[in-house]
């Protein structure tokens, strides 16, 4: 229907918004979130707003340095992810508002609300928050000499990474064995043992 694909529309825009942000092309960015915002509006999907503000949020504190304005639209992206229960964009709402924080010099505040994004991370097993905390983390005590500090969340993310990774293979592995075994009872086959 015409209501669908408008709404698609307006989605792949935001989705392409993103990614024109991380590429750094702010202004095609924008664009993208200026036709699909209405868009949101009009059809109240509270869910798809709280993704594309986050986006603008993002846009403007890291394009067009502008925090008031980044600080606005993640706090409509906030208020939307709670509307709908989105906690994963809450999460990164937090992260996003740190960042912002840390820019503006405010550091207590921006750690604060980092290592609160990394609990509720925790909480949820969310890695890719938990991945992002450390290695903004990382940046930060990077950016304020802290050596040490920055080492230790680089390691942990790395190390947070690698574990994930092989806890995947290992849940691969041992899902191809217990399939392996279903199969060779369901279908009675005998293997001659050598040896």
């Amino acid at each position: 229907t015409l209501i669908q694909d408008t709404l698609s529309m307006a989605q792949c825009d935001n989705n392409i918004s993103n990614i024109y942000v991380e590429w750094q092309q702010y202004d095609k960015a924008f664009s993208l979130l200026n036709n699909a915002i209405p868009v949101f509006e009009q059809f109240e999907d509270e869910a798809s707003l709280a993704q594309a503000f986050q986006n603008l949020g993002t846009a403007y504190a890291t394009g067009r340095v502008c925090f008031d304005s980044a600080m606005y639209y993640l706090q409509k992206s906030i208020v939307c992810a709670e509307n709908v229960g989105d906690q994963i964009t809450l999460v990164e709402d937090e992260i996003e508002v740190a960042n912002v924080l840390k820019r503006m010099n405010r550091y207590k505040e921006a750690i604060t609300l980092y290592q609160s994004a990394l609990y509720t991370s925790e909480l949820m097993g969310y890695k890719k928050g938990i991945l992002d905390v450390y290695r903004n983390l990382g940046i930060y005590y990077n950016e304020i000499g802290s050596i040490n500090e920055s080492k230790v969340c680089a390691r942990i993310n790395c190390n947070y990474e690698i574990y994930s990774n092989i806890a995947k293979i290992v849940m691969f592995k041992i899902v191809m064995i217990n399939t392996l075994k279903r199969y060779l009872r369901e279908s009675n086959i005998r293997f001659k043992q050598y040896g």
